[in-house]
């Protein structure tokens, strides 16, 4: 192949590109008038790092990290509760589920829930502590609120596949069907 030909290639493969950039969907004077849905993040408490909160967090992910999770869960509870923030509530939860100490997770779960009432990770690791706690009425209204928040969403596939990997974790298999079929029977549109 010639250089001229080889040049020419390029420019032109140059120019597609340049021509593409210019004219994609979204850009221009049409694009100003339609309306783009943004997606709004939560609101967080606006809440002072006081040295205390600081104190708890930063003592509850060291001891999280050498393995001493009563610390560690009782530090992150404290500052989760402190601030009501939700993204600590979480955290304290995550880590008291880990580690298997259920009635600790049990508050910050609830916390959790209660700040950020349309988060379904939160609903599931609530129901997750009910159902380890021998709790599966209470497990299943979390369920029902998460296939309530999904439908919203129209998430709601990827709910029942969510519910099913509780269920199916759960060490009461009698209980785990009986809870399945009550999701399923208000919630299917095949029942």
């Amino acid at each position: 192949m010639s250089r001229n030909t080889c040049l020419l290639t390029a420019f032109a493969v140059t120019a597609a590109i340049l021509a593409g950039c210019t004219s994609t969907p979204g850009h221009g004077p049409e694009a100003a008038t339609k309306r783009v849905a943004v997606k709004s993040e939560p609101v967080l408490p606006k809440v002072e790092l006081t040295p205390e909160v600081l104190y708890d967090v930063l003592v509850g992910e060291l001891a999280g990290r050498k393995g001493d999770f009563e610390v560690s869960i009782r530090s992150l509870n404290r500052a989760a509760r402190a601030t009501r923030d939700p993204r600590l509530a979480e955290r304290a939860t995550r880590a008291a589920i880990f580690s298997k100490h259920y009635v600790e997770a049990l508050d910050s779960a609830r916390l959790w829930v209660e700040v950020r009432p349309s988060a379904i990770d939160g609903r599931e690791s609530l129901a997750t502590i009910l159902l380890e706690l021998d709790n599966p009425v209470e497990a299943e209204q979390q369920f029902e609120q998460m296939l309530t928040l999904a439908g919203k969403q129209e998430k709601l596939d990827r709910v029942y596949l969510r519910i099913a990997a509780v269920l199916a974790r759960h060490k009461n298999r009698s209980e785990e069907r009986r809870v399945g079929k009550e999701c399923r029977s208000r919630w299917s549109p095949y029942h």
